[in-house]
């Protein structure tokens, strides 16, 4: 698995390069991005002999940004805000997606001319908004809530950003994790009590990038990985990749593909991918 991390690094590094010739010169000041997407599938049947059942499914999805850059520093903050919900035939409604992820990234310029390599602190907050249930079990069985887990990152370490397109972060991290009823990712199993908080400490590597696919086509990449000094070969991971092609002032079509490990709540590897045809609005 650390030759598929290093693969997705180097990946990243090749295609931010490619594309740096095209970026614009640096604009300091503030800049602020805030956009929904909302999608609606319905399926509705009357005396339809060949099969099928009535479905309704909506998600919604709201993305921020807040960007300070001057000459000495970049100060970088992201919203992530996803939420939907499914109803098949006579099957109760079901939560398809639910996430709220924020991130807070300062980068301290060195040098008059500013340096590739810079040193940055940053801080991750993810949970979700609502109940979540696996579905597998007869009936339902709940396992997460809002901040049920919740789990915060901070990290320090250094930058590598050979321009607007491309970014490499490596650092020392803490991680905690915390729950209230479903415990199970915060308990430490070789003890008799619950741990209902859990604290980490290791390595953290992050990733972004930002580039155009094609005239129509964009692509953003965010992958974030931490190691846990105590046990460094058990790695979290958590890859998020949106393809974006806008059809419209206001219609886009999306494609979202997601790669989740976190051993604390499933051995398995997590996958999910989400292709939408859907209304999008720009706020600022």
């Amino acid at each position: 698995m650390n030759h598929l991390f290093l693969f997705i690094s180097l990946v990243f590094l090749l295609l931010a390069q490619n594309k740096e010739a095209k970026k614009d010169s640096i604009v300091y000041g503030w800049k602020h991005n805030v956009y929904s997407k909302l999608g609606i599938i319905n399926t509705s049947f009357d005396n339809w002999q060949r099969g099928g059942d009535n479905a309704l499914a909506w998600r919604i999805e709201t993305y921020a940004q807040f960007n300070e850059t001057q000459k000495s520093y970049k100060w970088q903050n992201s919203g992530k805000f996803v939420y939907g919900k499914t109803k098949l035939g006579s099957q109760e409604i079901r939560n398809t997606s639910d996430e709220i992820k924020i991130s807070s990234v300062y980068t301290q310029i060195l040098g008059e001319n500013g340096s590739i390599l810079n040193p940055y602190v940053s801080f991750t907050f993810i949970t979700q908004f609502s109940a979540g249930f696996n579905y597998d079990s007869i009936p339902p069985k709940q396992i997460s809530n809002f901040m049920d887990p919740g789990y915060v990152t901070e990290a320090i370490g250094l930058r590598y950003s050979p321009g607007e397109l491309f970014s490499l972060r490596m650092g020392f991290s803490a991680k905690q994790t915390f729950t209230k009823e479903f415990s199970f990712t915060a308990d430490d199993k070789e003890t008799s009590e619950i741990e209902r908080n859990k604290y980490e400490y290791g390595l953290e590597l992050s990733s972004e990038l930002e580039t155009d696919v094609s005239d129509n086509i964009q692509f953003s990449s965010k992958l974030q990985v931490f190691s846990n000094l105590e046990a460094i070969n058990q790695v979290d991971v958590d890859w998020d990749n949106y393809f974006i092609s806008p059809l419209s002032k206001y219609i886009s079509v999306n494609l979202n593909m997601a790669i989740f490990y976190d051993r604390d709540f499933s051995k398995k590897r997590q996958l999910k991918s989400v292709f939408s045809l859907g209304i999008s609005y720009t706020f600022l």
